[in-house]
This record gives structure tokens, C-alpha cells and sequence, in this order.
């Protein structure tokens, strides 16, 4: 059996792009896979300038181009950066509220949960 080309194993780690299952990663697809996450990277990037030019051209507001651009982004990757950000903005509440005695360990032991 073949095995397939490394941009199409980061693809099927990091997107929702149905690509052909690989079905045991091992040290070496796994380097070879983590090669290709920059262009993995450009190439979703490419998509989302795309949604953003078109967007531009047909309505000329910067602000939806720019939403709709993101929207992109996240519907490539399953919305998997979202719940990083989220955990995020939920330890920063947590140390900018400095109710009940919150510190930095209180805000990342909310991070964690």
C-alpha cells in the first residue's frame, strides 16, 4: 500500500478536508508530515485571502471580509483554534476580576478545567 504524500497526512491531523485515512502514523510519516504544516498553513491562508478579495470586490466592507475570512479559516480546521482562545479569555476574566482572592494559579487552574 502506498502511503500518502505528507501534505495530505498534516492535512487529515489539522483540517476537516476528507483525505484517505492514514491509519498508523509512525516517527517518520509523522516528520515528514510535520514538514508540510507551513504549507498547509499558506495554502489555508490562500483560501481565506480568497473568501476575503472576493468578499472586498463584492461588497467593499472591510469588517465582513474580515469576519468571513475567519469563518473560513475555522470551517478548514474544525474550529480547533477556538477552544484555545476561549480557555484563554477565560484565565485572563479570571486574574482581571481579582474577586475571591484570584491569582495567576487560580486563572490556570480555570484554563485547565
Amino acid at each position: 500500500m502506498s502511503r500518502p504524500h505528507p501534505l495530505v497526512t498534516a492535512a487529515g491531523l489539522f483540517t476537516v478536508i476528507p483525505v484517505p485515512p492514514v491509519t498508523m502514523i509512525t516517527a517518520d510519516v509523522a516528520r515528514r508530515a510535520i514538514r508540510w504544516f507551513p504549507a498547509l498553513g499558506f495554502l489555508l491562508g490562500l483560501a481565506a485571502a480568497g473568501v476575503a478579495t472576493l468578499t472586498l470586490f463584492l461588497s467593499e466592507s472591510h469588517l465582513l471580509a474580515a469576519a468571513l475570512a475567519i469563518a473560513c479559516l475555522q470551517a478548514l480546521v474544525g474550529g480547533m483554534h477556538l477552544d484555545g482562545l476561549a480557555d484563554t479569555a477565560d484565565g485572563l476574566a479570571a486574574i482581571g476580576s481579582r474577586k475571591q482572592g484570584r491569582d495567576a494559579s487560580s486563572a490556570l487552574d480555570i484554563m485547565r478545567k
